[in-house]
């Protein structure tokens, strides 16, 4: 029994060291407290292999029952230096599972033990032996767990995640310039401009506080970006992060940059699936642990996760996630959210809401239209010269209804992509997209953002201007036209700085089967 103890709970100290920095980016106490209980419980079975004493013992029976203790305490109650308890993963089971033997394994050793000293254990008695490890337990696990409480006033900076409150990093970096820049002559500006902030005279200091907090947003970018490191499997800066929210919640995509690196598009897609099937149970630990417990919307999400309706689907770049609710505070938190999440990515996401960060790419003329054949777009039985897209014989005889959201920044550039191409678009503002979608029997396998209607055809999401005068003028016998998601580089998706990615342009039918109507490479 004793083996099994020691060997237990070493196995769950290792464990402990292990996670103990994903832990530190999900509050910086936590983790340093698994680091400590993990060298202790590794200390503790080292010495127990050694020799065997009651201090060993019920040293033992803190270090594996007493934490399960805590961590039973945390789920039911606020853990200390923290909001959020600490997520329940493999390792997390693993550990108390170990924990757990090693309890059990000493009370049981201790039922037949002889003292290494020479004391002779009392006659055995297994029910008095459980009993007092359970209290003693107990009695660990409390102390733990009050300890934590009796020490986070003590120790605010370890109360929050790496990636805390904006204004919690923006006071620190202050403080750290005073502190470090005495002698800098641009700091000794600084502290004139703030002289004169209190004779009246600000200017100044108004640049300063500028150029402050600019640094205090590269810093929590900076500062995201290494705590996303730690949860995300793909690397940032090979990939983009989309969140264009709508009117009954929002969609967020991550693509590859390169729509050629399996690598990345395979860990993208294990990573938004896995995250999905988490946040439809409530679990938002991985944005907490990157973002901070603090993030806006972040408690309203879990708390009301029941009430949202989360989709995850593959996209040929990576993959995506579609949030949607009929409650409006949940909606608004997940604008919140997506806003929070825009910030602190900074250059590694994007919106779509306005033209910032969208200009037309290089390849392209000033009428949207390209000059070489980056989209070479094709169907079963001819190609396509992406020069002529848009071209209609009388293109304002077809007129195209459009329905979007009032706040998707790409579904009004398909709108303008349109009618550079010649046709006339009515647009119509939707409050519920999925009931337009439901009417005009779109198949869920092929949702975009907008929906459109032209001359008895159906639209669905970016299709190009060429493709769509092609449906009009060969009219097969179909029920519309789809390019399921937003893939990047598509009509109204270009992206500054990133290569347009390949896209089919699916035709379908009304028993929703579908084939490939062109292809844009």
């Amino acid at each position: 029994m004793k083996q099994i103890a020691v060997l237990a709970l070493a196995i769950a100290g290792i464990i402990h060291l292990y996670i103990s920095p994903n832990h530190y980016s999900h509050a910086p106490a936590h983790g340093i407290f698994f680091a400590l209980s993990g060298t202790a419980q590794v200390v503790w079975a080292i010495a127990a292999f050694v020799r065997t004493n009651r201090t060993i013992y019920y040293t033992g029976v803190a270090l594996s029952g007493g934490l399960v203790v805590l961590w039973l305490l945390t789920q039911v109650w606020t853990p200390p230096f923290s909001e959020m308890a600490e997520p329940v993963d493999i390792w997390m089971i693993l550990s108390k599972a170990a924990e757990v033997i090693a309890f059990f394994a000493l009370v049981f050793f201790m039922n037949t033990w002889t003292d290494q000293d020479g004391e002779e254990q009392d006659e055995p008695k297994l029910g008095r032996n459980i009993a007092g490890g359970l209290v003693t337990a107990a009695v660990a696990g409390l102390i733990f767990y009050g300890g934590g409480y009796a020490a986070e006033p003590m120790l605010p900076a370890l109360q929050h995640a790496t990636g805390g409150a904006h204004d919690d990093s923006d006071g620190h970096h202050a403080d750290d310039e005073d502190d470090h820049d005495d002698s800098d002559d641009h700091h000794a500006d600084g502290e004139d401009a703030h002289a004169d902030v209190e004779d009246g005279h600000d200017d100044s200091d108004g640049h300063h506080a500028d150029d402050e907090d600019a640094h205090a947003d590269d810093n929590r970018q900076q500062e995201v970006a290494e705590a996303g490191a730690m949860v995300m499997p793909f690397d940032l800066e090979k990939t983009i992060h989309v969140f264009e929210t709508m009117d009954n919640g929002g969609l967020q995509q991550v693509v590859a940059k390169d729509a050629e690196d399996s690598e990345q598009i395979e860990l993208i897609r294990s990573h938004l699936s896995e995250e999905a099937d988490r946040f439809a149970s409530g679990d938002f630990s991985d944005p907490a642990r990157i973002h901070g417990e603090d993030m806006p919307g972040l408690t309203a999400l879990a708390a009301g996760a029941d009430q949202v309706n989360i989709e995850y689907s593959e996209l040929s770049d990576g993959a995506q996630i579609v949030y949607a609710s009929d409650d409006a505070d949940l909606v608004e938190a997940i604008h919140l959210w997506f806003k929070a999440q825009l910030a602190d990515h900074g250059d590694h996401a994007t919106d779509h809401a306005d033209g910032d960060g969208h200009a037309k790419d290089e390849d392209h003329t000033e009428d949207g239209h390209a000059e070489d054949s980056n989209h070479e777009g094709e169907d079963a039985s001819e190609h396509h010269d992406d020069g002529d897209q848009g071209a209609v014989d009388d293109p304002t005889v077809h007129t195209v209804t459009v329905y979007k959201s009032p706040t998707c920044g790409c579904c009004q550039k398909w709108v303008e992509h349109m009618e550079e191409a010649g046709f006339t678009v009515e647009a119509h503002d939707m409050d519920d997209m999925t009931v337009v979608k439901d009417e005009q029997d779109v198949p869920s396998n092929l949702h975009s953002c907008h929906t459109a209607v032209v001359d008895g055809y159906v639209i669905e999401g970016h299709v190009p201007a060429e493709s769509v005068a092609q449906l009009l003028t060969k009219r097969p016998n179909i029920s519309g036209l789809a390019v399921p998601g937003m893939p990047i580089g598509s009509p109204g998706m270009e992206v500054e700085g990133y290569d347009a990615h390949p896209y089919d342009v699916v035709a379908y039918d009304e028993a929703g089967l579908s084939g490939i109507f062109a292809s844009y490479r």
